[in-house]
């Protein structure tokens, strides 16, 4: 078998040094050198076309070809560019696909965005190329490209767009790029079915964490975590740890008001920590079943209800 290829391989390259312009044998050779895993020499065929018609965009295609199959990634765009820029109506939707596929093989991100653009506003409908641009927009950390690359995908696709801003959330969080993340949990917040709203509301709960860090952002976990409970689903994982976070934020949030109130005689600030501790209490109830933080949610349960008179006391003293 081995040595028919060879003999084939050869015959080819004979008749072609017979019949130089002969575009469709050139073709044909070409193939068969692909499909005999001799991209070298295809490439080799086409360079020899190319020297007889410098202008032959057939040959540039068909060169990118053979270099992609070599990985020779940024020789096979150089060929595609001139091949478009030889003849423009060769820029179909299929030269997009290909060209964007070679692009993302060993990134070159200014390649990557330019065309994925030029392919979008030529193509703003088409499917492929859509999820195209939005994956490489994705690889080469463009988030507000990718933003609005999701945004012409979600009429056509709207699975698709939440299912990848997801990734793309989980993504920057696992890269601690929890900012980063925020557009793209808020687009599957908005967009997404129950099932993606509760996958962003999991999401959100990962992006609350450096707000536990020294110096604690007590106002942002209670805020974040309120709207957390909007989004997750009231029977799953998240929503009980979510309540527990929002409950810790409160009594943090009390704890600092409950000086406040004392120092400034303030029924405005005494009324509030009798609002957020009935807020937290319900809090610490829907979290019940987080059981990883039982004895730390027990002891602030209890330091709740023991502030209960004095917070009252408070009141009767300074709203007259």
């Amino acid at each position: 078998m081995a040595g028919d290829t060879a003999q084939t391989i050869e015959a080819l390259k004979q008749m072609i040094r017979i019949a130089p312009t002969n575009q469709p044998l050139r073709e044909l050779a070409f193939k068969k050198f692909l499909a005999y895993g001799r991209p070298e020499t295809a490439e080799q065929v086409a360079d020899e076309g190319l020297k007889l018609d410098p202008s032959n965009t057939d040959l540039f295609e068909l060169r990118a070809n053979a270099r992609a199959f070599r990985e020779n990634y940024s020789g096979a765009l150089d060929d595609l560019e001139q091949m478009v820029a030889l003849d423009s109506s060769k820029a179909d939707s299929s030269f997009y696909v290909k060209y964007l596929v070679f692009a993302s093989q060993k990134p070159d991100t200014a390649r990557l965005v330019k065309w994925s653009s030029l392919a979008l506003r030529k193509f703003p409908g088409n499917l492929t190329l859509l999820k195209q641009a939005v994956g490489a927009y994705s690889q080469v950390g463009q988030g507000d490209s990718l933003v609005g690359a999701l945004n012409l995908l979600l009429p056509m696709d709207t699975a698709g767009a939440v299912g990848f801003a997801l990734q793309e959330a989980k993504t920057r969080q696992d890269a601690k790029d929890y900012k980063g993340s925020d557009p793209f949990v808020a687009f599957a917040a908005r967009y997404g079915d129950a099932q993606a709203r509760d996958g962003a509301a999991a999401f959100m709960l990962q992006g609350v964490i450096p707000m536990l860090q020294p110096p604690q952002n007590w106002q942002g976990l209670t805020d974040s975590t309120r709207v957390i409970l909007k989004l997750a689903n009231p029977t799953g994982k998240v929503a009980p740890i979510a309540s527990h976070f929002l409950g810790l934020g409160l009594v943090n949030l009390i704890a600092a008001a409950d000086k406040q109130a004392e120092a400034q005689k303030s029924c405005d600030i005494a009324r509030n920590i009798e609002t957020m501790t009935a807020d937290a209490l319900a809090a610490f109830t829907a979290a019940e079943s987080y059981t990883a933080q039982k004895q730390a949610r027990d002891q602030m349960i209890g330091y709740l209800n023991g502030l209960k008179p004095r917070t009252a006391s408070m009141i009767r003293v300074y709203c007259k």
